[in-house]
C-alpha cells in the first residue's frame, strides 16, 4: 500500500495562511495552543497541511 505524501509548511507559510505574526505563532506553540509543529534536525519548524487544517477546523467549530 502506497503511503500518502504530506505537504509540509514552513512557519512563514503557516503565518500567511492563518494571518498572524511570528510572535503570536511562537506564543501559541509555547502554550500548546497552536497547530501541531515538528522541529527538524536543522532546527527548522514544519507543520503538516492536514494538521493545520484540523487545528483551524477545531477553532471554527468551538
Amino acid at each position: 500500500m502506497a503511503r500518502e505524501s504530506k505537504v509540509w509548511l514552513t512557519k512563514a507559510e503557516v503565518m500567511v495562511r492563518i494571518g498572524c505574526a511570528r510572535s503570536t505563532l511562537d506564543l501559541w506553540m509555547k502554550d500548546g495552543k497552536g497547530p501541531r509543529m515538528r522541529q527538524l534536525p536543522n532546527q527548522e519548524w514544519r507543520c503538516a497541511e492536514t494538521d493545520l487544517d484540523s487545528w483551524f477546523d477545531q477553532l471554527v467549530l468551538s
